[in-house]
This record gives C-alpha cells, sequence and structure tokens, in this order.
C-alpha cells in the first residue's frame, strides 16, 4: 500500500529546496498526486524543482503512471469507488466532505488520478483545447483540498464540507462555524458564532506561515 504525505510533510519538502514556501508551487505538488510517496518520489527523480510545471518528459511519465494504477485499480475492483469519487467532484453541490477527504489517506495518489481520468476523457473525445482550462480547474480543486485538510489536522473542527468555490467548518463545541469562500457569506442557520475568510492563495500562504487558522 502506497505511504500517504501530509500536507505539513509537503511543506517540509519545499522549504528543504527553498526556505520560503511559494503557495502556488504547494498546489502544484500536491495537484500532481505527491500525497503519494511513490508520486513524490517520482518527482524528486525527474531533478526539477519540487511544485514546478512538469516538463514534457515528466508529463510522459506521469501519463504512464496513470495508465498503470488505473489498470492496478481495476483488477483490485477498486475502479469503480474512484469513479465515484470523480462523479461527486462534478455533480453534487457540497462534495468535499470529511469522508471524501478520507479517501486521499487510501489512494493518496487520489486528485492525480481524477485529472488523468479527466484529461484522458477529454483526448479520447478529440478535444486537447479545452486541456489547459481543465488543468486551472484542477488546481482551484486542489488549493480546496489542501485548506480542507489543515483544517482538518488543526484538530480545532468537528465537520467539514463545501465544493470548489466554498468551505464550511463547524466547531459544536464552542459553537463557530467557519466559512471561507470568494465573496462574504453570513448566513447562519446554527446560529454559531460566524466566522468568514477569503478563500484564496493569500489564505494558503497564511496557513503555510502560521500553521493555524
Amino acid at each position: 500500500m502506497d505511504r500517504f504525505i501530509s500536507i505539513a510533510a509537503m511543506i517540509h519538502h519545499l522549504r528543504a529546496e527553498k526556505p520560503e514556501v511559494d503557495p502556488e508551487h504547494l498546489i502544484t505538488l500536491v495537484a500532481l498526486g505527491a500525497q503519494s510517496a511513490e508520486l513524490l518520489h517520482l518527482l524528486k527523480a525527474s531533478g526539477q524543482p519540487l511544485g514546478t510545471i512538469p516538463s514534457f518528459r515528466l508529463q510522459q511519465e506521469l501519463s504512464l503512471y496513470g495508465q498503470q494504477r488505473f489498470k492496478e485499480l481495476a483488477q483490485q475492483q477498486q475502479l469503480c469507488h474512484l469513479l465515484t469519487l470523480g462523479h461527486e467532484v462534478n455533480r453534487s453541490p457540497y462534495w468535499l466532505t470529511s469522508k471524501w477527504l478520507r479517501s486521499i489517506y487510501t489512494t493518496p495518489d487520489l486528485l492525480l488520478l481524477l485529472y488523468y481520468y479527466e484529461s484522458s476523457r477529454c483526448a479520447i473525445n478529440g478535444c486537447p483545447q479545452v486541456l489547459d482550462t481543465l488543468w486551472q480547474r484542477h488546481l482551484k480543486r486542489t488549493l480546496v483540498v489542501i485548506i480542507s485538510q489543515m483544517l482538518i489536522d488543526s484538530g480545532q473542527w468537528d465537520e467539514l464540507f463545501g465544493h470548489t468555490m466554498e468551505i464550511i467548518a463547524i466547531d459544536h463545541v464552542r459553537k463557530r462555524c467557519l466559512v471561507l469562500s470568494h465573496d462574504p457569506f453570513t448566513h447562519n442557520p446554527l446560529g454559531y458564532q460566524h466566522e468568514w475568510g477569503p478563500l484564496d492563495h493569500h489564505l494558503l500562504s497564511l496557513l503555510i506561515t502560521t500553521d493555524h487558522y
């Protein structure tokens, strides 16, 4: 079974190359599935700085990795579960849940596999021109997944759910409700103490620096 690498460990690997971590590099690194120890090793072995856009040769290696992993998942009868997770991202209003995030612990290369599946469908359907748009959407999804993991790892929140544009974290003990979104959000059905923050790269940079929200 592949070993899971936490976001805190990802930050440590980036700091080993450059003391000041660029949020963009963290997002790209996680988007490429580097929470998988096997993929992190592959990315390091390429000789490229971590978190940079893969070269053509590395893209080919990642594509081959995706093909092999899909075959493995099919043989292990786990492919259906992966595709269900991908379907939830594209169809469910609030796909981001603690249960969805736990899937990354058991399938650390989940984010890369989802992107590989989506990009492969584009190529098969003859729409290679939308690949850049697909990658940008994948980066936005990855930003939300990273921040959600950091919130959970902080131990301050009992429940978390959201989607690509919004994260809602709830602390039932202290009756707090944190909403992270692109625009201020005031709806508060629980009547808890309401907090709002921007869901953007600046917030991620703050979390990287302080490890606290």
